[in-house]
């Protein structure tokens, strides 16, 4: 879920209006990064070498994955889908078994 933009008010002192400004800015940046928009996947059983579709519940268009948690250095591959539809899934592929964690955003 995105972050909600900050609610400003109006006050007759402007150093509040400097101040809600600033706040306002120095948030902007995290606000749009798409990694903070995310979700957790925790155990997910990826047999080797076999696409698997995931649900993700994002609720749109998955843009990345990062793999928080694995037994093991290797290789995961997260694929454009073929007959998937990408608001409500992200295929994973691995060479071996595994069992792991991912943040998908």
């Amino acid at each position: 879920m995105a972050s909600p933009p900050i609610r400003t008010e109006r006050f007759a002192d402007p150093q509040i209006a400097r101040m809600q400004k600033s706040v306002e800015q120095a948030t902007q940046q995290s606000r749009e990064c798409p990694l903070i928009d995310g979700v957790p996947l925790r155990n997910i059983a990826l047999p080797a070498s076999l696409a698997v579709d995931v649900p993700h519940k994002l609720g749109r268009a998955w843009v990345g994955c990062i793999v928080t948690k694995t037994p093991s250095q290797l290789a995961v591959i997260a694929q454009a889908p073929n007959q998937t539809d990408p608001t409500k899934f992200i295929t994973l592929v691995t060479t071996v078994s595994v069992t792991i964690d991912v943040w998908v955003f």
